[in-house]
């Protein structure tokens, strides 16, 4: 944990604690100057509470919840977070649609929503508008339709959206840009990033458990 020179924390950062929480705790909007939220591999369930992710919404610049077992839809609130650069909610249980609002949050830097249970579209506003977006990663999901074309986003290097169910896993514009690897993808090589071991942890590709560096 991080302090200002009056108390006011700023960085909470508590990965592999075992923290148990049965949602994210409403006192985390109490906490004005808070910057970083990092609480991956945990054990935090429930819902993000869109009233939560209101109240903190000056400042915070990194959500960081991946590896735990929170559900439901990511809330509308989540645009209201201007600062936002980082939000990694990976390997969780978060279903329904992305929501549009998301293209709101304009400072984001690095997506990850991989390994969850969202389906339908894309939002369209993906394909423009975050002009600091370097990363978007939404593989192994259940999304359908097509993947907007996104090379809008100038900053953008890398994108992975490897096993869902698009109309066309390899438009255009990603094979002739590179900003996709277009080869067949297979489960077991569906995060490029992390590689494979055999295992069975995540529904949607049996044959992977995915190792993260951190």
């Amino acid at each position: 944990m991080k302090c200002t020179p009056n108390g006011d924390i700023t960085d909470l950062v508590l990965p592999d604690n075992l923290v148990r929480a049965t949602r994210l705790p409403d006192v985390l909007g109490c906490f004005d100057q808070l910057k970083i939220i990092q609480l991956e591999r945990n054990q935090i369930t429930g819902e993000l509470p869109g009233s939560l992710l209101s109240t903190m919404a000056k400042n915070v610049q990194h959500l960081i919840l991946s590896h735990n077992h929170i559900k439901g839809p990511i809330p509308a609130e989540i645009g209201l977070l201007d600062h936002l650069q980082y939000l990694e909610l990976d390997h969780n249980h978060l279903n329904g649609t992305l929501p549009p609002e998301l293209c709101q949050a304009s400072n984001l830097t690095s997506v990850d929503l991989s390994s969850n249970h969202f389906e339908g579209d894309l939002p369209p506003c993906l394909s423009s508008g975050l002009d600091y977006l370097e990363e978007f990663r939404v593989h192994c999901n259940n999304l359908t339709g097509e993947i907007p074309d996104m090379t809008g986003n100038t900053k953008l290097h890398q994108i992975e959206v490897q096993c869902n169910e698009w109309t066309d896993p390899c438009p255009e514009w990603a094979s002739s840009t590179g900003l996709m690897d277009c080869s067949p993808a297979e489960c077991t090589d569906c995060n490029e990033r992390s590689g494979c071991v055999p295992a069975v942890l995540d529904p949607r590709c049996p044959e992977c458990v995915y190792l993260r560096s951190w």
